[in-house]
């Protein structure tokens, strides 16, 4: 049987992913999700906490217009 020329296998290491190399990729990628998931959560948690108060602001300021324009009027 044929041993690979050590050109061949520079070549085939340069050419193709080997699989440890691969492995530790995937794992990197996959700690990069888990991070912008946890990131993004933690936005939309804090959208949420702004909508909830600008409602509660429009509320006593529309409030506080009614009770102006009643006052007015009467």
């Amino acid at each position: 049987m044929e041993t690979i020329s050590k050109e061949i296998l520079e070549y085939l290491d340069s050419r193709y992913v080997q699989k440890d190399d691969c492995a530790t990729r995937h794992q990197r990628t996959e700690e990069e999700i888990k991070e912008i998931s946890i990131t993004q959560a933690s936005i939309e948690s804090k959208q949420e906490f702004s909508l909830k108060l600008q409602w509660v602001t429009l509320t006593a300021a529309i409030g506080t217009a009614a009770t102006v324009i009643g006052s007015v009027i009467l």
